[in-house]
C-alpha cells in the first residue's frame, strides 16, 4: 500500500482512495457514489476517515461451523466497538480519505522538505 499511495499521489492526488484486498474486486459500480454520500453529508463529522465495505458472505449453509457469514463480528464485536471510538479497519475493501493516512493535506504532492520536517527520513524509514 505504501508504494501505491506514492504513485496515486503523483498521478491523481485524489483526496479519496479505494483500497481492495488482493483477491477482491468491486462488483458495484455505484460503490464510489455510496461512499461519497457519507463524506459529503453535512451531518457527518469532517473527521470521518474511511467508509468500509466489509467482506460478508451470503447463502452459506445453515450448518456452517466456520462462521463464514461472520455473524459474531457483525452482531457482537462491531456494536461493542462503538464505545471505543469506532471499529478498526477489518474489512477487505474501503474508501479512505488521503488526509486520514498522512495526517495533513497533500495538495501538491509529498515534498521531501515536508517529510524531513516531520522526521520520517533518517530513522530507518526512507520513503524516497
Amino acid at each position: 500500500l505504501n508504494v501505491l499511495l506514492r504513485v496515486s499521489s503523483t498521478m491523481s492526488n485524489s483526496p479519496y482512495i479505494l483500497v481492495l484486498d488482493c483477491d477482491m474486486y468491486c462488483n458495484d459500480s455505484n460503490s464510489a457514489r455510496q461512499a461519497m454520500c457519507f463524506y459529503v453529508d453535512p451531518r457527518t463529522p469532517s473527521s470521518l476517515g474511511w467508509v468500509q465495505f466489509p467482506q460478508k458472505f451470503h447463502n452459506i449453509s445453515g450448518t456452517d461451523i466456520y462462521d463464514s457469514q461472520l455473524r459474531t463480528t457483525w452482531a457482537i464485536y462491531w456494536p461493542g466497538f462503538d464505545g471505543l471510538q469506532g471499529p478498526v479497519i477489518s474489512g477487505t475493501n474501503f474508501y479512505i480519505r488521503r488526509k486520514a493516512l498522512f495526517g495533513f493535506d497533500i495538495d501538491d504532492g509529498m515534498f521531501l522538505q515536508h517529510v524531513l520536517q516531520l522526521g520520517l527520513v533518517g530513522h530507518g524509514m526512507s520513503y524516497f
